[in-house]
């Protein structure tokens, strides 16, 4: 069956979840946000007979007429994140029989393909048997994941390497820093963070519109905290943001003054987040992976100075209608044959038309 958000039944699903499956992005109100901000019509298809139950949150989006000759077709995603699939059965009959009847359905309503981002700490795709008989499972890239149950002292020695623990002296003195999730604080970050991407030339995905970091803050403020770095004159130089749920915390959002260039600061700045962290009883904090999958990608090694595990973030796709699949995606090419080469290795490629 198809839920939506204001359904309770959703709701529902992720109260009855354990704290090691539980995760933020699993949330109804995480959705909404995406909903409410254009990005997508939110749903979940849910197969829930006795205790066991198959979840999958997504967008659905209608597809640009043009490329569909008029007539009406979708697709399905996951927003940024990670959500993905969510099962508590071990029965290979049940998951299933869930994934054909999801595709089924998918046939029916006119969909024509799926893009699952997965979330590597509450469920890895591998693990829930026969979904790669139905999905073509990807490694996207290594994610960057630090155990806060060590102590401090084994974080700081174990973990962080010796630049790390540098970077982190030079700059814990020179700034206060202060933890909050003001509305003042959360607008400076969102200020700072787009013209840092601005600045970068940052993909058009990380351009969030103002609904969006509207929405964000009113659906989410008690699921993040901001650590600010402050100078002197009560400047504020950079500052994080980082979203948690029961046990798991994901660093979220960065920002940093471009007035000022000192670089070591998020260093501090995460330290910061990890003794917050520690004190709200989170187990994992999620640090993300690069820009790309390469191991010598600049942030991926940025990262990995301040935890020496990685584990894989996943990507599931499905093409429900491979003849109009391939029809859309030809349209698409022809008028806009320019951007074929940049995004011919996407499954969502017809979305691109800068």
């Amino acid at each position: 069956m198809i839920v939506k958000i204001n359904n309770q039944l959703w709701n529902d699903i992720v109260q009855r979840l354990n704290k090691n499956m539980h995760d933020i992005f699993f949330e109804p109100k995480y959705f909404e946000i995406f909903q409410s901000s254009g990005y997508g019509e939110a749903e979940a298809y849910l197969n829930n007979i006795n205790n066991n139950f198959f979840f999958i949150p997504y967008l659905k989006n209608k597809i640009n007429e043009n490329f569909t000759n008029k007539e009406t077709f979708y697709d399905i995603q996951s927003p940024y994140g990670y959500s993905g699939f969510l099962t508590n059965s071990k029965s290979t009959i049940f998951i299933d029989n869930s994934i054909r009847n999801f595709i089924d359905l998918c046939k029916n309503e006119n969909v024509i393909c799926s893009f699952i981002r997965s979330n590597p700490l509450s469920q890895k795709l591998k693990p829930i048997y026969v979904l790669n008989k139905h999905f073509k499972i990807e490694m996207n890239r290594k994610i960057i994941v630090l155990n806060l149950k060590q102590s401090i002292k084994d974080i700081w020695n174990k973990e962080f390497n010796s630049n790390c623990r540098n970077m982190v002296r030079k700059s814990l003195d020179k700034y206060s820093y202060k933890i909050s999730n003001s509305k003042n604080s959360y607008k400076l970050l969102i200020k700072f963070y787009l013209q840092n991407m601005k600045d970068i030339k940052a993909d058009k995905f990380y351009f969030f519109n103002k609904n969006f970091f509207d929405k964000f803050y009113i659906n989410l403020n008690k699921d993040f905290f901001i650590v600010e770095a402050i100078n002197k004159n009560n400047e504020t130089i950079s500052s994080i943001l980082v979203l948690f749920s029961r046990n798991y915390a994901h660093y979220m959002f960065s920002s940093r003054n471009k007035q000022f260039s000192d670089n070591s600061v998020i260093n501090s700045l995460l330290f910061m987040a990890i003794k917050e962290l520690k004190k709200r009883k989170i187990s994992i904090f999620n640090l993300g992976g690069g820009t790309t999958n390469s191991y010598n990608d600049n942030l991926f090694k940025f990262k990995s100075n301040f935890s020496k595990n990685n584990i894989d973030y996943t990507i599931a796709t499905k093409i429900f209608l491979p003849d109009r699949y391939t029809d859309i995606c030809n349209n698409w090419k022809k008028k806009y044959h320019n951007l074929e080469k940049k995004h011919s290795n996407k499954i969502l490629k017809y979305q691109f038309y800068e």
